[in-house]
């Protein structure tokens, strides 16, 4: 498994740990049958660091900014699109909308004013998709909740004895400014840049502001 894959093992998005969570009665009311989901995601909101917080706004930003609106609208209208039945999809509207607002809320005290806006626009898009996720294909899944996972990978990999002690969160800041952060494993390449030698990683966040993405960066500086 290469170091990639290994990093993508460990930060799972919080979905995959959804079967530990018990949907409560006004919760299944509100969110639908992906209630457990969407309350995974609501409860981890509030335990982000700043840090996340901030990544996951701007890589939602970037990916947003790259995708343009309409085709980053499109995913959530194949939701809307994907349920039997107009009474099934107008209740997972209903639903879907319910936990992109409790989102906002979640993430409004974990990121604190200066970094609401961005970071809540990552919060109800992904509790958007956790809502429907039964009805959706895992690429448009992982396009809509991919900046969330970013900030989640910034607290679980920060986290890690051996990125103690590097420069992880200044790398993960200096990618973030470049918009170069878009999902989890670029925050994957953060770690392992912080870990490289000084002239590899300073070439590395060039041709990131230059365009190029975090790992295609990261190979073109080694080579060089």
């Amino acid at each position: 498994m290469s170091k990639a894959s290994s990093g993508m093992k460990l930060v799972k998005w919080l979905a995959n740990q959804a079967d530990d969570v018990v949907a409560s009665a006004d919760d299944l009311a509100e969110f639908g049958p992906q209630a457990a989901r969407v309350r995974a995601l609501l409860d981890f909101m509030p335990t982000m660091s700043d840090d996340a917080a901030r990544v996951s706004g701007s890589a939602h930003n970037a990916a947003r900014s790259a995708a343009g609106d309409a085709l980053w609208d499109a995913p959530i209208n194949v939701a809307r699109g994907a349920a039997y039945n107009a009474a099934r999809n107008a209740a997972r509207n209903a639903a879907r909308g319910a936990a992109g607002d409790a989102a906002r809320g979640a993430a409004r005290p974990a990121a604190g004013d200066a970094l609401w806006d961005a970071a809540g626009d990552a919060a109800w898009d992904a509790a958007s998709v956790e809502a429907v996720s039964n009805l959706m294909d895992p690429n448009t899944y992982r396009i809509l909740t991919n900046p969330l996972a970013a900030g989640r990978a910034v607290d679980v990999l920060g986290s890690r004895a051996r990125n103690q002690g590097t420069q992880f969160l200044d790398v993960v800041r200096s990618m973030g400014e470049r918009g170069a952060l878009t999902g989890p494993r670029d925050v994957v390449v953060a770690s392992r840049l912080a870990k490289s030698p000084k002239e590899i990683l300073e070439t590395a966040l060039t041709l990131m502001s230059d365009g190029m993405s975090a790992e295609d960066a990261m190979r073109a500086a080694r080579l060089l």
